[in-house]
């Protein structure tokens, strides 16, 4: 674990297992284990890998609209504001975001654009049979299409292993 993470869990009086349990159950609430390279994040449908490197990894990439909300919820439930009177106030913080929501989700596009294209001029040709797994893996969204998507990805059978 990160030095960084152990000086704010001991400002705040958590202890390395709460900290790493509170950053697992974000990562899960924003669905990152749906598009994690890691297996036994899938199998779990959890995050059940690093939680700081996959939060680290996903959340510039993640929706403007979903954080804004999540954080107008915790500022108002902290206010001590009910959970349904938090979550109408939180929904009307991203209706006052509008326009900042979009801007950022702009902006984050095109980064997300530019990344993919500087990957691709990186990329081995497939044409010429090069293939080389820590490119391919490199960006698992890309590896993995229906993830991206949102679609199920639907299995055959029995995923089984021989002792």
């Amino acid at each position: 674990m990160a030095a960084r993470h152990i000086s704010k869990q001991q400002a705040q009086g958590d202890t390395a297992q709460e900290a790493d349990a509170r950053k697992r159950w974000v990562n899960n609430l924003f669905g990152y284990w749906r598009v994690c390279a890691a297996r036994v994040c899938k199998r779990t449908r959890g995050c059940a890998g690093d939680p700081y490197a996959c939060f680290e990894r996903w959340w510039w990439i993640t929706p403007e609209a979903p954080k804004v909300q999540f954080r107008a919820y915790i500022k108002a439930s902290c206010a001590g504001l009910s959970p349904q009177d938090a979550l109408r106030e939180a929904d009307a913080e991203v209706e006052r975001a509008a326009e900042h929501i979009a801007r950022v989700d702009a902006e984050t596009a095109r980064a997300w654009e530019a990344k993919v294209a500087a990957e691709k001029a990186d990329a081995p040709d497939p044409a010429r049979g090069v293939h080389h797994r820590a490119a391919l893996c490199a960006d698992p969204v890309a590896s993995h299409p229906l993830a991206a998507s949102g679609e199920r990805e639907e299995r055959k059978g029995p995923r089984v292993r021989a002792l």
